[in-house]
């Protein structure tokens, strides 16, 4: 059977896994970044795909999913603002230290595809896939084809403005939406929160997980305020996606699709108060990623499946 390594890159984490041609996953690492070098993480990367090469002699290649601009063609991360890098040759990397051919895209374009070919986009023409991490990404299929643009960017959702004046952005402009339907997004929302209620957050404000934030927002009122807020900005993206789009489904990955069930049924219910977008027999349905935080290593390693 055909089998690919694929690696997702994140803002917190990398995961590397092994994949099969029937998009099973049969293999994951994790590697915090935080707190270690650039070059710690790369030596560590590098480990991790030798040991998979040493179980497995019948990988085809790797492929990498990367926030960001991609020249998909050569191989190469022009620049990815979460990451703050630029011009980075990752394919001539990895083929250099592995030994293995190596293929690169963006990394939501690596989790919609995963999602079209394997997850609950089977079988669906129009499809938008948003990754609710660090940041926003999106990926977009249009009439059965993923909607690349000419840098691996062309569905930068996240980095359209959704408040004027907002909070500064890791690209340079203000309000853009992953400055607030993200992780990021909701602990700033948290944080903000926390000087106008006595929080018990308050004690641990340097590091509040978004895990603290859902378990504790029915006994804090700082954490309602913030999931709410959060919930309010993802309806509006939500709406203006389906407008421009008119897909068959929405999906929503990512590590905040793991809370789903904290914030999906009153997203629905928003959804449904508002009509503006989503009309009778118009609206897209709004569904969680079948293959939630790992969609993005089975798509990147897709690229050879």
């Amino acid at each position: 059977m055909k089998k690919a390594i694929g690696i997702d890159i994140g803002g917190a984490h990398v995961k590397i896994g092994i994949v099969d041609e029937g998009g099973n996953l049969e293999g994951k690492t994790w590697i915090a970044c935080n707190g270690k070098t650039r070059e710690e993480i790369r030596k560590e990367s590098v480990h991790r795909i030798e040991t998979y090469q040493q179980k497995d002699k019948d990988i085809l290649g790797i492929g990498r999913g990367c926030p960001g601009s991609i020249d998909s063609q050569h191989g190469i991360v022009l620049y990815s603002n979460n990451l703050k890098r630029k011009n980075i040759p990752r394919k001539a990397f990895l083929e250099k230290t592995t030994g293995l051919k190596t293929r690169i895209t963006n990394d939501a374009n690596a989790a919609v595809l995963c999602e079209w070919r394997f997850g609950k986009a089977r079988g669906r023409k129009n499809v938008v896939l948003l990754t609710l991490g660090t940041g926003l990404g999106s990926g977009i299929i249009v009439n059965g084809k993923l909607r690349e643009g000419k840098d691996g960017t062309g569905a930068e959702i996240g980095h359209r403005v959704l408040y004027k004046n907002g909070r500064l952005c890791t690209c340079g402009r203000r309000g853009c939406n992953e400055r607030y339907v993200s992780a990021t997004g909701l602990i700033l929302n948290a944080k903000e929160a926390i000087t106008k209620y006595d929080s018990p957050l308050l004690s641990s404000y340097d590091s509040i997980t978004i895990k603290d934030i859902f378990l504790s927002k029915d006994k804090d009122r700082a954490c309602l305020e913030a999931v709410d807020s959060f919930v309010s900005d993802l309806k509006e993206v939500l709406i203006n996606v389906n407008v421009v789009f008119r897909p068959e489904a929405i999906l929503l990955g990512g590590g905040l699709s793991d809370f789903a069930s904290y914030f999906l049924p009153e997203l629905n219910q928003r959804i449904l108060e508002d009509n503006s977008g989503f009309e009778e027999n118009h609206h897209a349905r709004i569904l969680i990623a079948e293959n939630k935080n790992d969609a993005g290593i089975i798509g990147a390693a897709s690229l050879w499946l």
